[in-house]
């Protein structure tokens, strides 16, 4: 007898994300045909003797260039549209389901941060990524974690064809290493992002460390008040909601910062390997 499906394979919203990234997927390849053929062109053009004609024939290469990165754009947005409405907390009840990790496999829970991804790990997934150049690596000098985590994975030029899934030829990766101007916007929003990560979990040992303060203990133990306890249990839920709602926001407003500053190949690519990480995780169940 077959066993039954996990409820984290089950969720629509998974199943929508996996086309997503099919999309993005055949998309990055598109593009990656379309830069390539470009630079022949560009080549051919700048030795052949009917150098006009073969320079029309690169302008339209340039221009299908362009117009799959533009289509690459549209996917993400549509990736991030669909990730906001997963977001979207219904009631007390949907908050701690949330919290409790329904729609994660057992694997997935063990690495929660208050219903979701810790939001500086969309930036770790960015440098895991893309890579580094050897001189970019300066800027972590002066933040030990994250520059010891540098060093242990060697990210340099990083991103690979198997990541596409072999649809690019190893020798023609994609030129995705990241850029120093989008390094120093992506930094500038780790900092900043960190300090409203550290605020919400100090938050949260707070709500916990208080569950069973004076008004709880009495209503529970002394008194056997259950009334008066699911009154202050409900207040602490609600309490927690609100943390929730806070928490998905900065995961929101992250993701589509980074999405504002990276160029579209490179958040696209980012967003391909964030799927590949979540799915590994779910199939280790």
């Amino acid at each position: 007898m077959a066993a039954a499906p996990h409820r984290w394979e089950l969720s629509e919203t998974w199943i929508e994300w996996k086309a997503h990234t099919e999309s993005l997927r055949t998309a990055l390849a598109a593009h990656h045909d379309h830069l390539y053929s470009s630079a022949a062109s560009a080549s051919c053009a700048s030795t052949a003797s009917t150098a006009h004609s073969a320079g029309d024939g690169g302008h339209d290469k340039t221009s299908a260039a362009a117009a799959s990165k533009a289509h690459i754009t549209e996917l993400l947005r549509r990736c991030l549209d669909l990730y906001k409405e997963s977001l979207h907390l219904n009631s007390n009840d949907s908050a701690l389901s949330s919290m409790a990790g329904h729609q994660h496999s057992p694997l997935e829970v063990a690495f929660l941060w208050l219903g979701g991804w810790r939001p500086t790990s969309a930036i770790t997934l960015i440098y895991s990524t893309l890579g580094l150049h050897e001189s970019q690596r300066t800027l972590f000098d002066h933040t030990p974690l994250l520059g010891a985590c540098l060093n242990q994975q060697e990210l340099l030029l990083s991103i690979n064809a198997a990541l596409l899934d072999n649809r690019l030829s190893s020798s023609h990766t994609l030129p995705n290493c990241i850029s120093d101007c989008e390094l120093v916007a992506v930094e500038s929003l780790r900092r900043k992002t960190l300090d409203i990560e550290l605020y919400l979990s100090h938050e949260l040992a707070s709500f916990q460390m208080l569950l069973l303060d004076h008004a709880m203990l009495e209503a529970f133990t002394r008194d056997m008040n259950v009334g008066r306890g699911s009154e202050l249990v409900e207040v602490k839920v609600s309490q927690l909601t609100h943390l929730l709602a806070e928490a998905n926001q900065l995961r929101m407003d992250t993701l589509e910062r980074l999405v504002d500053v990276l160029d579209p190949v490179n958040s696209a690519l980012c967003c391909v390997s964030a799927f590949e990480l979540i799915n590994a995780l779910k199939s280790l169940n």
